[in-house]
Order: structure tokens, then C-alpha cells, then sequence
């Protein structure tokens, strides 16, 4: 539950800052728990969709092309 809370960047007009662990303890009822279970499933099956694609990088062949990437941030969970 603690993850959820600091994955959720909006939960209908509550403001990121204020959607704590205790928040989500205190008021979703099984039905809303649900609903953010399936969100996280349906997004972990996407990054893992793009895994295989991120995997495969072509070596550069001199050192001059070598540059270090930064990997882009997971999208943010809205509900």
C-alpha cells in the first residue's frame, strides 16, 4: 500500500502531496484497491513489453561514439 501511495501522482482531486499511506488506509474499500491492483499489473505489462526492445543496443565502433544514456522514467500511475 506504501508503494501505491508514492506511486499515484493524482487521485481525483487530491494533490500528489497528500496521498499517503494513511490516506489509502483509511478509505479504499476493496472495489478501489482493485482497481489500482489491475493499474499496476496492466502498467508492469507494458515496461516489461518494452524490456526486450531496451535490451538490444548496437556497440559503437570507435570510443568517440560511446556516450551514456539515461534509461526514460516510468509514466506516472493517474486515476
Amino acid at each position: 500500500m506504501g508503494v501505491l501511495a508514492r506511486c499515484i501522482t493524482e487521485l481525483g482531486s487530491i494533490p500528489a502531496e497528500e496521498i499517503t499511506y494513511r490516506l489509502l488506509c483509511d478509505t479504499l474499500v476493496s472495489e478501489d484497491f482493485k482497481v489500482l491492483r489491475d493499474a499496476q499489473l496492466e502498467a508492469k505489462k507494458k515496461l516489461s513489453a518494452l524490456k526486450p526492445a531496451c535490451a538490444t543496443t548496437v556497440s559503437p565502433s570507435s570510443d568517440s561514439g560511446r556516450t551514456a544514456s539515461v534509461p526514460p522514467a516510468p509514466a506516472a500511475l493517474t486515476l
